[in-house]
């Protein structure tokens, strides 16, 4: 599961250098979360 996402994390480097890696692993994991949360509970 985590892979797919630090793919899409990986990908969106390679189209726009400026953010960091470690960013945008973190936005692809906080998607998950939110989900998890937020979309679960109803």
């Amino acid at each position: 599961m985590f892979i797919g996402h630090f793919g899409v994390g990986l990908a969106a480097k390679r189209v726009d250098q400026k953010p960091s890696l470690g960013t945008l692993f973190f936005a692809s994991q906080f998607i998950d979360l939110y989900a998890y949360f937020f979309i679960t509970r109803y």
